[in-house]
This record gives C-alpha cells, structure tokens and sequence, in this order.
C-alpha cells in the first residue's frame, strides 16, 4: 500500500479551498466618497471603512421630535474628525485600529468570525448592522473590544460635533470668563 499524502489524498480540493479562501482575502472595499481635506491617519481605504461602520451604527432619524434635522454622518463630518483623532492618538492605538479596520472589511476574516462572505464595505445596511451585532457578541474577546473602540469612536466624533448640537438641544460649551 502506498503512502499518501493529505495534498494528494485530497487531489485539487486543497488548491480550489486555497483559491476560495485568496477570492474572499482579495475582496475589494466599498468605496465611500473623500472629504475635500485631506486625511491624516485614515488611508481612503479605512476612511470608506469606517464611514460604512459609522453609518450602521449611528442610526439618525431624518428629524427629531419636534422637528429638527439631524444631521447625517458626512454632515458632521465624522470620518474627517476621526481622522483627525487618530492622527493624534498613540502609536499603539493608531496600529491597532488600522489592523481592525482592515479585518473588519476583510471577506476571509468575516467568513471565519461571523459567517459572511462580502466585506464589510460592500453590505446593505441590514447586513451591517447584524454583522456589527455579531462583532459586539462575540466569544472572542478581541472581536468585542474592536466593535466597542470603533462603536465610541463613531459616536463620541458624531455627537462631539458642533453641527449635531442644534439636534440633541445641546447648547455647546460654557463661555468661561
């Protein structure tokens, strides 16, 4: 009888799953619209990605009760002022949100993690949104410590915003004399 090896005991199936698994690595991302300025941290990439994570977190009613607009997302301008915040963050966290940007909208990553094959970048809404709840209820630690520092980030720059103050009757900072 003769010796087999695992590649030859499973022919070209080992080739097709590498292939698979390289497709979904190499999927591309969703591109979101750049800002006029200029970006300090973010590469176009992770600002599209970031901007599809903000989007189906932050989820803004066109108005508000009483009939304020609320501003959307490009508005106030969040991806521009998370740039800026992470520009001026430390090496460590600047590291660690590049890579947990680039898992978020990687096809592999999310066929391992949550079961999906699109990228992030690329869901409809719905999708996103139950992608981020997998995220945030996930058994590995690492996984909801990513979906919470991208989910305070999106938030913290919305509302920090001058343009969202009108909206939440907020009426901005004390003048200290």
């Amino acid at each position: 009888m003769q010796r087999r090896t695992l590649f030859k005991a499973l022919g070209g199936g080992v080739v097709v799953l590498a292939g698979g698994a390289g497709a979904l690595f190499l999927r591309g991302t969703k591109m979101w619209p750049l800002p006029g300025e200029k970006l300090k941290y973010f590469s176009p990439r992770e600002y599209s990605i970031f901007m599809a994570v903000a989007d189906a977190l932050l989820e803004l009613p066109a108005k508000t009760a009483d009939g304020i607009k609320v501003p959307s997302i490009e508005e106030a301008r969040v991806g521009l002022k998370a740039d800026e915040y992470m520009s001026r963050n430390i090496p460590d966290a600047q590291h660690d949100v590049h890579v947990l940007l680039s898992l978020f909208d990687n096809a592999l990553a999310g066929f391992l993690f949550c079961g999906t094959i699109a990228p992030f970048s690329q869901m409809d809404l719905a999708s996103r949104r139950a992608y981020l709840s997998k995220w945030e209820n996930h058994s590995i630690p690492v996984l909801r410590s990513g979906f919470i520092a991208l989910k305070k980030l999106a938030i913290s720059v919305y509302y920090a915003s001058p343009e969202t103050w009108e909206s939440i009757h907020y009426p901005g900072p004390m003048e200290i004399p």
